[in-house]
């Protein structure tokens, strides 16, 4: 007979994971003998950072293809209203939305995104910290960002992407992540 199974590897780092080589081995029918084979499945999966929730890490105004850095921005702006999201701890209390969880709703959080006609550029040196939590932060924006269908660019050491939105421009701002 066939049986389906579905095999979950730890990935404790980002980039290529191969899958290992599997031994299968069976005591069918009887349990009196045992069959077994080496099996190589020659696969592998493209492990993209953790998402890790943090304040915007952008450009203002930046080019795509131009070499200057811009300006940093700190925090995710005053300017343009973008939605309620879910509360995460560290979320300033200012932004609460009251209102919504006085009427029984989850704890939600006004967004606001400082806009100012400027392209958003995701900026890797604008974020503190080792790399792997810049990545992360990055990656969390990355999906945050393609969610709300906004163009963005994505500016890592040796990359930049073009302001862009939709699925194929997500993928290719993972990978540059990942890899």
């Amino acid at each position: 007979g066939l049986t389906d199974l579905e095999l979950t590897l730890p990935a404790e780092k980002r980039g290529w994971l191969r899958a290992p080589r599997l031994r299968v081995e069976s005591v069918f029918p009887l349990g009196v003998f045992r069959a077994w084979s080496w099996l190589d499945l020659e696969q592998s999966a493209l492990i993209y950072p953790r998402p890790l929730s943090g304040t915007l890490p952008l450009l203002k105004g930046v080019q795509p293809h131009a070499e200057d850095d811009g300006q940093a921005t700190q925090g995710a702006g005053v300017d343009d209203f973008q939605g309620l999201r879910s509360y995460q701890p560290g979320d300033n209390r200012s932004r609460l939305h009251w209102k919504a969880y006085s009427r029984g709703q989850d704890l939600l959080v006004k967004d606001f995104t400082d806009l100012s006609g400027h392209d958003l550029c995701l900026d890797f040196m604008a974020l503190g910290g080792d790399i792997e939590e810049r990545l992360s932060r990055l990656c969390y924006w990355v999906l945050e960002l393609s969610q709300r269908h906004q163009p963005f660019a994505l500016r890592l050491p040796g990359f930049l992407s073009t302001v862009d939105s939709g699925d194929a421009h997500r993928e290719t701002c993972l990978r540059a992540l990942a890899l």
